[in-house]
């Protein structure tokens, strides 16, 4: 019996990057998720002593990330060359990249200390942090004419919500 199987197009990528990358973010959100739990078996959390000779699962997860974004670079980086961008271009999307996960981070680290007694409660300010984000960093299709101004509106719409939140906090 002879069965096709219809061959599907990645578009160049390595599945095996993608898989450890999405595996070491669900890692990366479950130890964050879990790090306040009381209880918990000591693998799910860091060494202790913290000067101990020793690791954990814990301890494993930023070096896994520190790897995959080092197998990933090079692979983003000889699209963009394949694609034609010039090296100027690319270091702009490096810039902007860098500055928007700069941002993430200061309101992601900030969010413990979130004022209570502030305009909103916590909950709601947290929301709107991550509404705020995922309207400015969501990736759209390449689009042109009035989805392509509905996307800067968007953009826009989140930005100012993120400036929002900033003042709020």
């Amino acid at each position: 019996m002879n069965v096709s199987v219809p061959k599907i197009q990645v578009e160049d990528r390595v599945a095996s990057i993608d898989i450890l990358r999405g595996l070491t973010i669900l890692v990366m959100i479950f130890v964050n998720d879990v790090a306040g739990v009381v209880g918990l078996p000591g693998g799910l959390k860091h060494i202790q002593p913290p000067n101990a000779d020793g690791m954990t699962f814990v301890d494993i997860v930023f070096p896994a990330f520190l790897f995959i974004v080092g197998m990933s670079i090079p692979q983003s980086l000889g699209k963009r060359l394949q694609k034609g961008d010039s090296f100027l271009r690319i270091e702009g999307k490096i810039l902007i990249r860098t500055l928007g996960l700069l941002v993430i981070g200061v309101f992601m680290v900030n969010e413990d200390t979130y004022n209570k007694t502030s305009y909103l409660p916590k909950p709601v300010w947290i929301l709107s942090v991550y509404l705020g984000i995922f309207l400015i960093w969501n990736q759209s299709s390449k689009a042109v004419g009035a989805k392509w101004n509905m996307d800067i509106w968007r953009r826009v719409a989140g930005g100012l919500l993120l400036v929002s939140m900033a003042i709020i906090y």
